[in-house]
């Protein structure tokens, strides 16, 4: 096996070998370029010019190189990692980095037999003087007919990737969060500001999680408006004055989704372990469900989490669980989900 590091080059050692390969009368051919984010279309080229002689050098612009030439930011992948990729491949002999802006000082040492360009860049390319005043030739790379592979280039790749995935960096990380259990103690059917009480470790819980970057929001049922057990406004009162007592925290709720119906009255698409207050948060607030959590105590909170594509973490508190393709991770206390909530 070819160790493809041996093939990465000084130009001292290149010298060497170059007295070697001149010796044996073997036809240099050479090839030049940043080779940034390497695709089929380069593959060819390296292909195509390895076919006109014995031994092909790819000259590599450095990152000061690509600095000065093309893009002050570098390039995306570095000048190390790139001669990697370009030493791995079989048709590639020799790779030798270069730190001006153009190979003509590199190549006049080279003096290779034939330099291999693009059509682009025709034979009255700027390698040219130095190729032919050395008794070399240029041979031009054509695009390979009816196929595709030198359309493609490292900015359209780039330009591909910022359409698709742009958005996901504007995306919120979010963590929805069941009130009653999760937020404040589960007291059956609260309501009353009287009833209010924070659930141990939930202020560590959130600013924490505050530091990693996510946003929180509350999705729960609060079948008791429906059961006609408190009314709507005594469940948005209750939950004003929740939101304002964690504020004194400096913790803030992007959103609160509330399914109020009666189950035996009506089957809603809202109440979990249906999913729909997720759909509507997620198209409400540009929310990456991938990237998000579930928080809840309920089985039903889980599923639902699942379901509209988050991680799930089921507070158990000490009560024993069945194993569940819902649930991802479980804790019997807030405090220990921060190792589980890394990043």
């Amino acid at each position: 096996m070819i160790d493809c590091k041996a093939k990465i080059v000084s130009l001292i050692e290149l010298r060497e070998i170059l007295k070697k390969i001149r010796k044996q009368n073997k036809k240099i051919v050479t090839i030049n370029g940043s080779f940034d984010l390497l695709h089929a279309g380069h593959i060819y080229s390296f292909e195509t010019a390895k076919q006109q002689g014995d031994i092909l050098i790819v000259c590599l612009n450095s990152d000061r190189s690509y600095k000065k030439y093309k893009d002050k930011r570098g390039p995306i992948i570095d000048e190390y990692n790139r001669s990697i990729m370009l030493a791995s491949l079989e048709c590639v002999d020799y790779v030798v980095i270069f730190h001006e802006t153009n190979p003509i000082k590199i190549l006049d040492i080279i003096k290779p037999n034939i330099h291999c360009n693009g059509t682009e860049y025709g034979k009255n390319c700027v390698e040219s003087d130095t190729i032919i005043k050395n008794g070399g030739k240029i041979f031009l790379i054509r695009e390979k007919k009816d196929e595709s592979l030198m359309k493609i280039s490292t900015t359209e790749i780039i330009n591909k990737i910022v359409k698709r995935y742009s958005n996901l960096s504007l995306q919120k990380k979010i963590i929805f969060l069941d009130r009653d259990g999760i937020l404040n103690k589960d007291k059956k059917y609260v309501y009353r500001i009287v009833d209010f009480e924070f659930m141990p470790g939930i202020i560590d819980l959130l600013l924490y999680l505050k530091k990693l970057g996510y946003e929180f929001i509350i999705i729960s049922n609060q079948s008791g408006v429906g059961r006609k057990y408190f009314s709507r406004e005594d469940m948005n009162k209750f939950n004003r004055f929740l939101e304002s007592q964690f504020k004194k925290y400096n913790i803030n709720f992007l959103d609160s989704y509330f399914c109020i119906h009666d189950p035996n009255e009506i089957e809603c698409d809202c109440r979990k372990p249906r999913f729909a207050l997720f759909q509507r948060a997620k198209k409400e607030h540009n929310i990456n469900m991938n990237s998000g959590w579930t928080i809840g105590d309920s089985i039903t909170d889980c599923i639902a989490g699942k379901l509209a594509g988050t991680k799930t973490i089921l507070l158990k508190n000490n009560l024993p669980i069945k194993k569940s393709k819902f649930i991802d991770y479980s804790s019997n206390n807030l405090i220990n989900i921060k190792r589980i909530i890394k990043k």
